[in-house]
């Protein structure tokens, strides 16, 4: 596997966090996520809150999104999950075919870190839509006999 590929695993991770981000922020989905946070949280504020991650994540809107993002992956070599684990949402991504442990390492921190900002946001996103203080993103890569190459958390500020 190259770079290339794992940057595909983080822009579907990305795409999948904007576009439910998005799709409940405003009628129109368009909005510019970065630009005008204050209106879209008041916004937000006389949708029904979900009363956990869980709740969330299982939501049709939730599933209609995770099952696409689920597909485009498969065609790119990857088994994808989402489900929660308390205060957590989980992304957990398998390589379908064996990959080289330490090569891969490096690429996915880097591709992590350059999405840190996009964590954030979907983090804060979850705060307005979720009844939980804390949400944490978890980030899980396995190799193909689903041994753990990776794993991080990135918590909401």
């Amino acid at each position: 596997m190259n770079k290339i590929i794992v940057k595909i695993i983080a822009a579907c991770a990305s795409a999948l966090m904007l576009l439910s981000f998005a799709g409940c922020c405003s009628n129109n989905g368009a909005e510019d996520l970065t630009k005008d946070k204050n209106s879209s949280v008041s916004q937000q504020a006389d949708e029904e809150k979900f009363e956990n991650i869980k709740d969330y994540v299982e939501s049709d809107d939730m599933k209609t999104q995770i099952d696409s993002i689920t597909g485009t992956l498969k065609d790119n070599g990857f088994a994808f999950k989402t489900y929660a684990e308390g205060d957590k949402i989980v992304f957990e991504y398998k390589f379908e075919k064996k990959v080289d442990e330490e090569k891969q390492v490096e690429l996915i921190k880097d591709t992590v870190k350059s999405q840190q900002q996009t964590f954030e946001n979907v983090l804060d996103y979850i705060k307005q839509r979720v009844n939980t203080e804390a949400p944490i993103l978890k980030l899980v890569y396995l190799n193909s006999d689903g041994k753990e190459i990776y794993s991080t958390e990135i918590s909401s500020k």
